[in-house]
């Protein structure tokens, strides 16, 4: 599958979302490199692996990882794998 050249970024949606809000700068730093991530991804917007392989794809300490994931900004289960990490875009202020 080839790689999609680009994605849309709402500067307001960054600002806007609460629970990014709550997470530190450096997690928000990351965060922007996880969705990059999962842009490319094969399974777009989704990882199928274990959150320490993110963490390691990113460069991330796993703690940021964990912050992001504990404030529902990152989704999904790193137990059993029953529901990949994985973004949905709330673009267009479709919730």
């Amino acid at each position: 599958m080839p790689s999609l050249p680009s994605f849309q970024f709402y500067p307001a949606d960054w600002r806007n979302d609460l629970a990014l809000r709550a997470c530190s700068p450096a997690a928000r730093g990351f965060w922007i490199d996880i969705i990059c991530l999962l842009h490319t991804a094969e399974e777009y917007g989704i990882f199928r692996m274990r959150l320490t392989a993110l963490a390691t794809a990113c460069g991330a300490p796993i703690e940021l990882l964990e912050e992001l994931a504990a404030a529902n900004v990152l989704k999904g289960s790193d137990t059993g794998l029953l529901e990949p990490f994985c973004y949905r875009p709330r673009h267009a202020r479709a919730f």
